[in-house]
Parts: C-alpha cells; structure tokens; sequence
C-alpha cells in the first residue's frame, strides 16, 4: 500500500505463483472494496520494479450508453465552454500510473531494548501482480491494472 496525499492509496496485490488466474476470476468492485477496506498494518520486506503503465480509452460509446447523448448531435449546446457552434465529436481519457524509487518513502529505527525473533515477510513482485488506486473518502476504485511481466522494462 502506497498512500497519496489526500484520501487515495494504491494497493499492490501479489497473488502467489500460479494463482492469477484463481485472482483474475474472483475480482469484482466488491472484492476492491472489501480489501481496501480491511487492511492492517505491519512489517514486511517489500520489492517493486519501476514500471509507467498507461491506456488511452474512447469514452463517447460508454457516455452514450449513460445517455449522455446531447453533447455529440449536431445541435449541442456548448455556451458555457465556447460561444461558437460546436459538438463533440469524440472524448478520450488517458491514465498514466508510473511507480520508482521516490513513490514510497521509507523509514526506520533503532532500539537496544529489544531484538526480532523472526524476520519480517518479504515480498517480491517477480510475477504478476495487481495495482488498484482506491479513494478511501468515497470509497471507489479508480484505477485497476494488472502487471503481467514486473521483470520486463
């Protein structure tokens, strides 16, 4: 888990070797949801390659579908952005998600008081894995996507 300022995290989920597909068949808003929503907090060695992932999708068919309709036929009414006679024609959205070395900050102390008995969990994402970016204040998913090869550039 990566926290950003304000209320959105990103949640990296490793699934063990050979299990994506188990992860890939039982993932759903609700299933987000209920991860984001039940996190705890502990130590854990963690290893992430640097990676910039990003999609470019044409929204006008999905925004029909939502009926949003009037702003692609001929007699638009555009005056609040222009004052000329305009449509859309076609609305694209880009997500870009890029993760490096400066996307996690880390910390540590030392006490003479006390020592570890067993070393902490390490986690290494060599295989693939999910990515999800989760506003905690609405509690929605923004982002999903799945790294298929984490050990290609």
């Amino acid at each position: 888990q990566i926290d950003y300022n304000g209320t959105a995290t990103t949640f990296f989920v490793l699934p063990d070797p050979g299990k994506e597909r188990k992860l890939d068949a039982s993932l759903s808003v609700e299933t987000l949801k209920k991860w984001a929503n039940n996190v705890y907090s502990g130590i854990a060695m963690v290893s992430i390659p640097k990676f910039s992932i990003s999609a470019t999708y044409n929204l006008k068919e999905p925004l029909s579908q939502l009926g949003i309709t009037e702003i692609f036929a001929d007699n638009a009414n555009l005056t609040g952005v222009t004052g000329q006679s305009l449509k859309l024609s076609k609305v694209t959205h880009k997500a870009v998600l890029t993760v490096d070395e400066t996307g996690a900050e880390a910390a540590g102390a030392t006490a003479g008081e006390a020592i570890r008995t067993s070393l902490p969990p390490n986690f290494t994402f060599n295989h693939p894995f999910l990515i999800f970016i989760f506003d905690t204040k609405v509690n929605a998913t923004l982002f999903v996507a799945k790294i298929k090869n984490p050990t290609q550039p």
